[in-house]
């Protein structure tokens, strides 16, 4: 069922954001050193790519907020260059620069691994172990998104039929845009 939802996402919200902000991806991607597709597996495991996700259950008392899911620890550092909470949650793009900006530090934080780096972006670079299971699925995600972006090819039959059977009971749909190929 996971799968279906992933795969209807895909076919729903993309080619709109797709058309609207190609720029976008492909500057936050630049900024945080890692293909587009890092960055939407990110936003997906993170708010399922809603822009407007609030999460202020941390243990911590702090709050995640955006596409990004960027935690309030970073609030008075983003004030200093004129981003605030509702700026985050209003401008989707801003959000996805702030959290590609997150990223790369937390990839420079970490020796450049991108798992780790994923890891350091959900509970900071000094508890690694905590942030596993959440760089991992990004990583699932990411997978799954470039399966499906290079489509069918010669000799594939079997791997895309067991990845439509893990995603979806419903046939191939073709593949989602390229928006995020990292041309403006």
């Amino acid at each position: 069922m996971r799968g279906l939802m992933f795969v209807l996402a895909l076919l729903l919200v993309l080619p709109a954001a797709a058309r609207a902000e190609t720029g976008c991806f492909a500057r936050a991607a630049r900024l945080a050193g890692v293909e587009a597709d890092v960055l939407v597996a990110l936003a997906w495991v993170e708010s399922r790519w809603r822009p407007g996700a609030v999460n202020d259950g941390n243990r911590n008392g702090s709050e995640d907020v955006c596409l990004m899911q960027v935690n309030s620890v970073h609030y008075e550092r983003l004030a200093r260059i004129g981003i605030d909470r509702d700026r985050l949650l209003q401008d989707w793009c801003v959000c996805l620069l702030v959290g590609a900006e997150i990223l790369a530090e937390m990839r420079a934080a970490t020796g450049g691994d991108l798992r780790d780096a994923l890891a350091a972006y959900n509970a900071g670079p000094g508890n690694l172990a905590a942030g596993r299971r959440h760089a991992d699925e990004v990583l699932r995600v990411l997978t799954r998104l470039r399966r499906w972006r290079a489509g069918p090819t010669i000799g594939s039959a079997p791997a895309r039929e067991k990845i439509r059977s893990e995603d979806s009971t419903q046939p191939h749909v073709g593949q989602p845009p390229r928006y995020a190929s990292g041309g403006d």
